[in-house]
């Protein structure tokens, strides 16, 4: 039997398209009531594990996208009854296999849980290079902030979440596969190869085009975006001393691009 597969990233980095490649790739997923002009399928996403995970923010991290190592729901959580009651809710499809993937980017920051409770997994990572990331962020979930604030936010929670999927991947090499998901949608033959890597058939792989509107995913990034990224990642490496313990770890994004390369499976 196949493995179940979890589809996690950094929110605002493709993990819808992809989960909807991979739904038309034949893997069964959620129903999505949500609907959107470029997603009429809805996002594949299972709104009571969203909301299980948005409840938790404030037990744990006290503030939604929070900058710390330390990951989102943990064993020792899930030891409070009532927290365990309501995750097995959340979770019903995935514990009784109701569907072959669930795409949540938050569960990136939450791997080890998931291995622990759901026995035979695969973990797809996916990650996108920073600046595209970088710009959705600033521009869909740093909305209410100040334009330097949002920029930095974003510049470390994408430090954040390629933390957490590079010590998933360093854990578990065979069961968490890391995919730059801007080369992943160039390359025909990477859709074959991550297919039979989770245990499916390749010969089902569809094109991306099919699958997603490429205008959702080839917008050109202009060079004020590409200026206002380069200028807040330069600020951030700056003024990494004087962030505390928490923070400064995610401040040289640079550095977790490259151990992300170093550790890329696909393409």
């Amino acid at each position: 039997m196949a493995p179940f597969v979890f589809v996690v990233g950094c929110p605002r980095t493709g993990t819808s398209p992809f989960a909807l490649w991979l739904h038309a790739c034949g893997l069964s997923s959620v129903s999505d009531t949500r609907r959107h002009e470029r997603y009429p399928a809805g996002y594949l996403e299972h709104m009571p594990a969203l909301i299980y995970l948005r409840g938790l923010e404030p037990v744990r991290r006290a503030t939604a996208h929070a900058i710390e190592s330390a990951p989102q729901l943990t064993s020792e959580m899930l030891e409070d009854p009532f927290l365990n009651q309501t995750f097995e809710l959340a979770f019903r499809p995935v514990l009784e296999r109701e569907v072959e993937f669930l795409k949540l980017p938050q569960l990136a920051l939450s791997t080890d849980i998931l291995f622990e409770r759901f026995g035979d997994i695969h973990v797809v990572a996916l990650w996108r290079e920073p600046a595209p990331s970088f710009r959705s962020l600033v521009a869909r979930e740093f909305t209410l902030e100040t334009r330097h604030t949002a920029g930095a936010r974003a510049v470390l929670l994408w430090s954040v979440y390629a933390r957490h999927m590079l010590e998933a991947k360093r854990a578990r090499p065979e069961r968490v596969t890391l995919v730059n998901i801007d080369q992943f949608f160039e390359r025909p033959e990477a859709g074959e190869r991550l297919l039979e890597r989770i245990g499916r058939d390749p010969a089902t792989a569809v094109p991306f085009a099919e699958a997603v509107d490429s205008k959702i995913w080839n917008r050109p990034l202009g060079i004020g975006w590409r200026f206002y990224h380069a200028a807040t990642s330069w600020a951030c490496r700056a003024l990494a001393t004087r962030m505390g313990p928490d923070r400064s770890p995610f401040a040289d994004q640079r550095r977790w691009q490259r151990e992300l390369r170093d550790q890329t499976d696909l393409p």
